[in-house]
Formats: structure tokens, C-alpha cells, sequence
């Protein structure tokens, strides 16, 4: 899966609401770019994506447990898109 398809989600999905708040197009050009190179022309599962996602989110974001917590249904919704659209 490419950058452009992870980041177009990661936007879709907004977890930090950074777009919805004016924020530029490649709020989430980082994040993508890491989960992208994870996955390489991988096929993982949907629970090695959502812990990709999870790692990359909490270290970029410095998130603590209960923050992940909060984010958890955005971050498992883009996870489960990733993994559909690989």
C-alpha cells in the first residue's frame, strides 16, 4: 500500500482532529510514511496493522495509555481500512 493511499486515510480518519481544525493536507504525511515502510509489499493482519498504528501514533503523538485509550476506535477504524485497501 502506498504513502499517498495510507496518508489519504490517516486524513479521512482525523484521530487528532488536526484537520477538521484548518490543519494543511500532510498533518499525517509522517505517520503514513512510517506505517507505510512497516508494511512494504507486506500483507499482515489486521492485528499487526492496528499495533503498527497504535506504535507509530503513541510514539509521533508522545501519547500516554489512557490518550491511546481515547483514540482507540479511530485508530482501529483506520487500521481495518488499511488492511482492506492492501
Amino acid at each position: 500500500m502506498s504513502y499517498e493511499q495510507i496518508n489519504t486515510i490517516l486524513q479521512e480518519e482525523d484521530i487528532e482532529g488536526f484537520i477538521e481544525a484548518g490543519a494543511p493536507s500532510d498533518e499525517y504525511a509522517s505517520e503514513a510514511e512510517d506505517i507505510a515502510m512497516a508494511i512494504g509489499s507486506e500483507h499482515p493482519t489486521y492485528e499487526i496493522i492496528l499495533g503498527l498504528v497504535s506504535m507509530v501514533w503513541k510514539r509521533n503523538f508522545n501519547l500516554s495509555s489512557s490518550e491511546m485509550e481515547q483514540r482507540l476506535p479511530n485508530i482501529q477504524r483506520a487500521a481495518e481500512r488499511i488492511r482492506d485497501n492492501l
